[in-house]
């Protein structure tokens, strides 16, 4: 619970996950999901911790739990990605794999939700 806030800061929902990466390293990763309430149109922001010796990652997004997922990136160096495409009244699921020249692409992360506001 937010407390002594000002309501100007409320302006969007975040949820803050530490996920596992599923790399092949066991390395843990935080990914924060932000989803703008009062800006139309809506957007979802992606940002996690950056994997040390990996060349980048993909984000895919469902629109069930569990899947199936459609890659929605292309491959990202940065550790943040902004999804321009929600809709309002919608529900999305979005997990991140991170490619390696040594072990290709890894599984998916551990699955997020975003829950997009209706106007």
């Amino acid at each position: 619970m937010l407390k002594n806030v000002p309501e100007r800061f409320l302006t969007c929902l975040a949820l803050l996950l530490t996920i596992a990466c599923l790399s092949g390293r066991g390395l843990a990763e935080k990914l924060n999901i932000s989803t703008s309430t009062t800006q139309k149109p809506h957007k979802v922001i992606l940002n996690w911790i950056s994997v040390p010796s990996v060349e980048g990652y993909y984000v895919y997004r469902g629109r069930q739990t569990g899947g199936p997922y459609t890659k929605i990136s292309t491959l990202r160096p940065a550790a943040s990605y902004v999804d321009n495409t929600v809709k309002s009244g919608q529900t999305y699921y979005y997990v991140v794999t991170s490619l390696s020249s040594g072990t290709g692409e890894s599984g998916y992360s551990a699955e997020v939700q975003a829950l997009i506001p209706t106007p």
